[in-house]
């Protein structure tokens, strides 16, 4: 059986209403009640003859005449209209509609802040390590030119490139 939601049931088309009542057999006994009640609910809608007969087969085949299954489907939702429903429904779809539309502007916020803070350290990554690595070269080369004893900073070389290759890494 084919089940559809009271907010499904508003988006449809009323041609797509009337296919819902006159294969109510397929659909849910809740789908085919919310169905006639928004037909009923559109004020512009006219039912047909052949639409109210098959309002009468649902009727007939569930025991109760349709206001009875009306006003037990109303009161089982503890609201004394469709309109009360579906207005209570709606709002609050659409408020749960709007409170995710901002979590998610959030998150795609918190995600370019982060996104922005994991650039601007990969910028100082490759900044530092460069530094790192051509004061490494640098003391090195000095102290092979100028001094008698050659002293290798290959701790600071490394470092720095390790720390530039890093920053790169992360930036692209």
């Amino acid at each position: 059986m084919i089940h559809k939601t009271l907010l499904e049931i508003s988006e449809t088309e009323s041609e797509e209403l009337l296919k819902i009542v006159h294969h109510w057999k397929q659909f849910t006994d809740t789908t085919v009640l919310l169905a006639i009640l928004e037909m009923k609910r559109r004020k512009n809608f006219n039912f047909g003859e052949e639409t109210v007969d098959k309002i009468s087969q649902f009727s007939s085949y569930k025991g109760k005449s349709f206001s009875t299954l009306r006003d037990e489907f109303l009161l089982s939702k503890d609201v004394e209209t469709y309109d009360e429903y579906y207005d209570f429904k709606v709002k609050l779809s659409d408020k749960n509609s709007r409170e995710r539309i901002k979590l998610e502007r959030a998150k795609m916020q918190k995600t370019l802040n982060l996104d922005k803070a994991h650039k601007h350290e990969a910028k100082k990554d490759i900044l530092y390590g460069v530094l790192w690595l051509v004061g490494g070269l640098a003391v090195t080369i000095l102290t092979f030119n100028f001094g008698s004893i050659g002293f290798i900073a290959y701790g600071a070389i490394i470092f720095g490139g390790i720390r530039f290759f890093r920053g790169l890494a992360n930036i692209i």
